[in-house]
């Protein structure tokens, strides 16, 4: 008869550690890249020094905010309409 391996079951903070040391090392790694693109590349400079890219970013930023308040309320609208 067939049996099918049983996958293994972890419980939430059985790799605490290795996940948190995962989580900050991908962090670093990431801030670093950004700084070091953000002060040694022509796009860095253009993007620090653009207002075409503050325009930009700051209609993108626009509508995360008018993103998020929309989820906010339809997280509370289905709240408290759950049966």
């Amino acid at each position: 008869m067939y049996q099918p391996e049983v996958p293994e079951i972890h419980t939430r903070d059985e790799h605490f550690t290795q996940d948190f040391l995962s989580t900050a090392t991908a962090t670093v790694v990431g801030a670093a890249i950004g700084s070091y693109m953000d002060r040694n590349t022509k796009f860095g400079h253009w993007i620090n020094r653009s207002p075409t890219a503050n325009v930009f970013f700051g209609a993108v930023k626009t509508l995360l905010k008018i993103a998020a308040v929309g989820m906010v309320i339809l997280y509370f609208y289905l709240f408290f309409t759950a049966t």
